[in-house]
């Protein structure tokens, strides 16, 4: 993910780090004992945190990330190793630096601020900065090390006292969206509906964290296809959103696209299709032809093509999405796995065989390098690869994909 443009990993970002992972409260007791000769270095530090701080809340990390550096350079200068300013501006940075798609070293700051406030009592600082890890971990793929820094951020909410919260709710979001992408849709789901309930007791009717929950549980109705359900919460959700936003803003397009999907898994394609144009326009728009959200949209529209027996629309379609994100991600990203997937099975619907083979290949080298994460698709994308060498009168090579298949799926039960 480092590929992208702080831009756009901004724009994708901010949402959830806003909710998630600034630390600015009451600091924990016990730890902020400035060397002595440092009281400038005191103001100084305050000035500069929190006018990081404030431009993080604001969106505006390209002016904010060098105050954040430099909070961090002035209170490793003036305080002790185990201050509590310096877990806050190291936690502060991570926040940055995950916005900026620098994930590995948002993962190091996180860990840092977590070594200081681990020697402390459980607070809410420890919560988000375990969140912070955890989103830090599962964008590197690193899902079952996600998983279990959610877990404890989760814990932490309760053991506070603040499992009612709306940290505790975002905390419970994140999990359950791990958790979907793990393919554990039966552990999403009572996670969802928990989230959805505090952030319905405790935020403003018009308050985007609830279209964010509404959406993510709106995706899991889908993949249940409990598609009515799905409908109408996509509904809810652009309604916020339209109410806050108006109709031109990327969340307006992301919700347009979810809902086109409940349409065309209802066979309701001309419908699908017209949303699919809206929030392509409006990504193109306001984001650029290389932003990756282009990318899904192109994907989504190709596949409502083939569906409609329309290849040769759909291929050229395929392939402008495989290139932004082989752009915005590498050749072997995770974020890869759909359009290489979708690209191998229309040729293979085409009779074209050898380039179905490759992109399957390609397909199962990436889900290989995601581990349990990749498990299901992969044991699936053998079975296709299998399939499409046989075709091609490879018996031996299908052969012992098919078994390799099998015995991921029977490791899996």
């Amino acid at each position: 993910m480092r590929g992208k443009n702080s831009s756009e990993q901004a724009q994708s970002r901010a949402a959830g780090m806003l909710l998630i992972f600034l630390c600015c409260g009451a600091a924990a007791a016990g730890a902020d004992t400035p060397i002595p000769g440092n009281a400038n270095a005191e103001v100084q530090w305050q000035q500069l945190f929190q006018k990081a701080e404030q431009l993080y809340n604001q969106q505006k990390f390209a002016e904010g990330l060098s105050l954040a550096q430099d909070a961090l350079r002035t209170a490793e200068r003036a305080f002790s190793q185990q201050d509590q300013r310096r877990a806050r501006s190291y936690a502060l940075l991570g926040a940055y630096l995950y916005a900026g798609g620098d994930l590995a070293g948002a993962e190091y700051r996180y860990k840092q601020a977590l070594s200081i406030w681990d020697l402390g009592p459980e607070n809410a600082q420890v919560a988000r900065a375990l969140s912070g890890l955890a989103a830090a971990l599962g964008g590197q793929g690193r899902l079952a090390q996600a998983e279990r820094k959610y877990a404890q951020a989760v814990a932490v909410w309760e053991r506070i006292g603040a499992a009612g919260s709306a940290d505790a709710a975002q905390a419970l979001n994140e999990l359950a969206s791990l958790y979907e992408a793990m393919g554990r849709f039966e552990a999403a789901s009572p996670l969802y509906q928990r989230a959805v309930e505090i952030w319905q007791q405790t935020l403003e009717p018009g308050d985007p964290r609830l279209a964010v929950i509404l959406n993510n549980l709106a995706a899991l109705y889908t993949r249940e296809k409990r598609y009515s359900e799905a409908e109408l919460l996509y509904k809810r959700s652009l309604a916020v959103w339209k109410e806050k936003t108006g109709f031109d803003h990327p969340d307006v397009a992301a919700l347009l696209n979810n809902l086109a999907r409940v349409y065309e898994m209802q066979e309701k394609l001309p419908a699908a299709e017209g949303l699919y144009r809206q929030a392509l326009e409006i990504w193109l728009r306001l984001l650029g032809d290389g932003h990756s959200h282009v990318a899904a949209a192109l994907n989504n529209l190709a596949a409502l093509y083939k569906k409609q027996g329309r290849p040769a629309e759909a291929e050229p379609l395929y392939r402008q999405a495989l290139a932004i994100k082989e752009k915005n991600f590498g050749g072997e990203h995770p974020e890869l796995v759909a359009v290489l997937h979708n690209l191998a099975a229309l040729y293979m619907s085409e009779g074209d065989y050898e380039q179905s083979r490759q992109f399957y290949q390609r397909e199962i080298g990436v889900l290989e390098k995601m581990g349990e994460g990749g498990a299901e698709k992969l044991s699936a994308a053998l079975v296709c690869q299998a399939e499409c060498l046989r075709r091609l009168g490879r018996f031996d090579e299908a052969q012992l994909l098919e078994q390799r298949a099998r015995n991921l799926a029977a490791v899996r039960r």
